[in-house]
């Protein structure tokens, strides 16, 4: 089944890679009801020919955007050329090999976490990990107050990093900076910048790099 949003994050898709039986549809995701060209429509769904169309069909609410069933009167193109349905089954493979190709990265990454939790949990030291609520020089020493440095997720993580029985690699502070956007900051993709620029936004779930820029910044 292919679902789609038609509240806030309005026109963004996904296709389902089994069935879940134990799940329900929420109120804002609406199934296509697709018999023909699935995979095809699809495509199209993730163009910025598609998402176009719905965003100017679609009324800017107070606070969230609602597209109702809008998406249903977004043209779709088709060829016209005489091998249309070759064209049409071409771009249906293409689209059926992403699908599988993503499920790989996925079970993958799945597979490589759980190795890692395993091979975490197993070697740690003698100290035991329990949770406690930051004292004022904790903070003082984070020097944050706006972070996820304090919850129980992340000091859990961090403490079977730290105690690890092989050892931890730790980034130095030398090699890592931060601060405003400098006013002059180039980049593209190409090679002859200097710097690699990799924000969170371009790493997926799956921890793979989507995409990387180049760049040359300077604060004058």
């Amino acid at each position: 089944d292919i679902l789609i949003s038609k509240d806030s994050n309005v026109g963004v898709s996904a296709i389902l890679d089994k069935d879940y039986p134990n799940f329900m549809i929420c109120g804002g995701i609406y199934k296509l009801p697709l018999d023909q060209w699935k995979y095809y429509v699809f495509a199209f769904l993730k163009s910025d020919f598609f998402l176009d169309q719905l965003m100017i069909q679609t009324s800017r609410g107070s606070t969230l955007k609602h597209a109702k069933t809008k998406f249903l009167d977004c043209k779709i193109p088709l060829p016209t050329q005489e091998n249309s349905d070759q064209v049409i089954k071409l771009i249906e493979e293409i689209v059926k090999l992403l699908i599988t190709l993503s499920i790989q990265v996925r079970t993958k990454f799945e597979n490589i976490s759980e190795l890692i939790s395993t091979e975490l949990v197993d070697n740690q030291d003698s100290s035991t990990y329990q949770f406690s609520y930051p004292t004022i020089s904790y903070i003082k020493n984070c020097s944050r107050i706006d972070t996820g440095l304090y919850v129980d997720e992340f000091r859990s993580i961090e403490h079977l990093l730290l105690n690890y029985s092989n050892g931890y690699y730790r980034i130095s502070m030398d090699n890592i900076s931060s601060g405003s956007t400098p006013r002059k900051r180039v980049r593209s993709f190409r090679e002859k910048y200097p710097y690699l620029w990799i924000t969170p936004s371009y790493i997926s779930d799956y921890g793979t790099i989507q995409t990387n820029k180049r760049g040359d910044w300077r604060q004058n």
